[in-house]
């Protein structure tokens, strides 16, 4: 492998991968019993899915897909992505969700924290009768595992049950014992310069083709490539028993009516249907959601992983130092911004940022509120709204410099005859969705003052639209399409399409108005912050730059160049927009 290795700071006791269960009944020789294990304060809703899952680059689409198949058929539910497993772990048994998409060392990990007190119901299709695989080179001379005794052996990392716990198991069972009788040697925990995993199936397999090691151990997708391909230099030479991969977690006292209603939403999911099949093909299954109850227990194969780590620790210890705790609503864009940026803070020597992203802006607020965060990742509305909600002491910590002063703007087709704001009497302006302040509050606000009478104009709003795959279709795209479809005269835009508009000669449209500059998305802190959690978080954001590879993809993938630290100047309109149209202080989505 060429990669540069650093390995990061380590807390507590080497965590060992766990399995999964398929069965509520306590598991032999698992120890304790729900009662011992927390699930947070008060009864978890009985009217609403609530899901967790940890991030991975897909998840937006998965979940964003997810969510609107359940609103479709008529069901409430919300998900959240956490750091890591473990952190999904906690806010399990903390009662934060009740069903968690787990890795198979999670779900394990749940069987022993409650006693054997937890469901499997569903799997995906691709992740039943799944076998760990070793892998050596042709020209090694190695064909059985007797001929490892000896050799070196290369495990990845200890949260990939197929490359660490199943194989040192299962071995072990057919009479290699890989840490006694071989040069062991782990990845786990190895990071490149840039605080990349370097712990992978694909850094196994490289090490073993460079020669560096023997031996190692993958899953079988990671071998899918070289099996079929005569020319690798690659061999399989054992193959696990069979196991089940990841899977679903329920508590075994999950509301029986919820459970039923989310087994029947994802076992209905199809590849003909276009929201069904966003959700399985971004989420890897093959054709399916499978259903445990359908299933032989055997099928499921965690007994060896449950026997496996049982024993080792199923929390996690962070290093010592700040806890700086940040919330944003998920998107695709935001779980790629996320993970960059916790890899930027463990360069600058805080490992402990954990980041949370959350379904909808109303859970983000919530979670802000109620302290599980101290700092969140906020549009302009929702920031104004904080500042409503706690008499103008929330706190603007950071923001991108593209943000400092931006506007909205009146857009109309060139050549309608419409030159000044006086023109727009006795038609249709079109606005957007309500949760975006540039779309709707701030031009109800703003232009009057701008001496447009509203009274005189159609105000068309597309709040709350859906098109026919549930998704929203109220933001500023929606707006210009409504706009040049001739559904109406004008419309309202955020600075993005206003730039995008004067960026293109073609474009039909062009800029009537532009508001005075107010402010945009923020990262919003209570006053009751820990004042050394905040300085410490402006100092490392303020520091990043374009120049350093990791700020860099933090910075490009938010279209910033720098971050400043925020102001509260910028929301005095929003506010009194806020007040004057009696806009709520929270929102449902």
């Amino acid at each position: 492998m060429t990669h540069t290795l650093t390995r990061p700071r380590l807390a507590g006791s080497l965590v060992l991968l766990l399995g999964a269960a398929s069965a509520s009944a306590t598991l032999p020789g698992c120890g304790g019993s729900s009662s011992s294990v927390g699930r947070g304060a008060g009864a978890p809703p009985t009217n609403v899915v609530r899901m967790g899952a940890a991030t991975s680059p897909k998840y937006g689409a998965v979940f964003d897909a997810m969510k609107r198949d359940f609103e479709r058929q008529g069901h409430a539910f919300e998900y959240t992505l956490y750091q890591d497993y473990f952190d999904l772990g906690d806010a399990f048994f903390d009662g934060e969700v009740d069903v968690a998409w787990n890795t198979p060392q999670g779900h394990a990990r749940a069987v022993l924290r409650s006693g054997g007190r937890v469901l499997g119901p569903i799997a995906r299709d691709v992740d039943i009768q799944y076998t760990a695989h070793v892998v050596v080179r042709k020209d090694s001379g190695i064909d059985t595992i007797q001929d490892l005794v000896g050799k070196t052996f290369c495990l990845g990392s200890s949260e990939s049950a197929e490359c660490y716990d199943v194989p040192r198991y299962y071995l072990r069972q057919e009479g290699l014992d890989i840490e006694a009788q071989c040069v062991l040697t782990s990845l786990d925990g190895l990071v490149d310069l840039e605080m990349n995993d370097r712990s992978t199936a694909n850094d196994v397999l490289d090490a073993i083709t460079a020669g560096q090691v023997h031996a190692g151990a993958v899953g079988e997708k990671s071998t899918r490539a070289l099996r079929a391909d005569p020319t690798s230099p690659l061999k399989v030479i054992w193959v696990s028993p069979p196991f089940t991969h990841c899977i679903f977690t329920t508590h075994a006292d999950y509301h029986p009516g919820l459970l039923s209603t989310f087994r029947t939403v994802l076992l209905s999911e199809h590849m003909n249907d276009p929201i069904g099949r966003e959700v399985l093909v971004n989420e890897g299954n093959d054709r399916i959601w499978v259903d445990s109850a359908n299933e032989r227990d055997s099928v499921w194969g965690f007994e060896a992983l449950v026997a496996s780590i049982r024993g080792q620790p199923l929390t996690r210890t962070r290093p010592a130092g700040l806890v700086i705790r940040i919330g944003a609503v998920c998107t695709t864009p935001q779980i790629a911004s996320f993970r960059a940026l916790a890899r930027y803070f463990r360069k600058a020597g805080e490992p402990n940022l954990v980041y949370v992203l959350y379904g909808t802006q109303a859970q983000l607020d919530a979670a802000l509120h109620a302290g599980k965060v101290d700092l969140a990742w906020n549009g302009a509305l929702a920031h104004a709204r904080a500042l409503e909600r706690t008499n103008g002491t929330a706190l603007a910590a950071v923001a991108r410099d593209t943000d400092l002063a931006t506007r909205l703007h009146v857009v109309v087709p060139k050549g309608a005859g419409i030159a000044d704001l006086a023109d727009l009497a006795g038609r249709t302006l079109v606005l957007g969705s309500e949760e975006d302040a540039a779309l709707s509050a701030l031009p109800r606000h703003l232009l009057p003052a701008a001496g447009l009478d509203l009274s005189r104009v159609t105000l068309m709003s597309l709040d709350g639209r859906r098109d026919a795959e549930w998704r929203y279709v109220d933001d500023a795209a929606a707006v210009v399409a409504a706009v040049t479809g001739g559904v109406g005269d004008a419309g309202v835009v955020d600075q993005a399409v206003a730039d995008a508009i004067a960026a293109d000669p073609a474009h039909p449209l062009v800029v009537l108005w532009s508001s005075p500059p107010f402010g945009g998305r923020v990262v919003t802190a209570l006053d009751t912050i820990d004042p050394a959690v905040l300085a410490r978080f402006r100092q490392v954001m303020l520091g990043m730059t374009l120049a350093d590879a990791t700020g860099n993809t933090v910075l490009v993938n938010e279209r910033a160049t720098a971050w400043h630290v925020g102001s509260n100047d910028g929301y005095a309109a929003l506010r009194a927009a806020i007040v004057q149209q009696q806009l709520p202080l929270t929102t449902s989505r």
